[in-house]
């Protein structure tokens, strides 16, 4: 499964001039949860683009090759850490 989303800004984020959202940070990472059915957390990672591949051999190894699992992203900012998390659902 490849989960994507769409970076959002943490300031100055209205500016529609830009192609893109400004950064504002040195890097761009992402704090990634995978949650079962359950709501357990099953896999915790890191990625610097707004995107994860959750592969079908982490599926198996996690208990979530059936059934619905979760992904929660955030946004992580050297200066804060992670912001707040965005969810979806997958039920395939």
């Amino acid at each position: 499964l490849r989960v994507s989303w769409i970076r959002r800004g943490r300031r100055d984020a209205d500016v529609w001039l830009e192609p893109e959202t400004p950064l504002f940070e040195a890097s761009e990472r992402y704090a990634v949860r995978v949650r079962d059915a359950a709501g357990a957390v099953v896999r915790s990672a890191e990625t610097t683009a707004p995107e994860f591949l959750y592969a079908a051999a982490a599926r198996a190894a996690d208990g979530t090759a059936t059934g619905a699992v979760t992904f929660e992203a955030a946004q992580v900012s050297a200066a804060v850490g992670p912001g707040f998390y965005g969810k979806a659902t997958y039920d395939g």
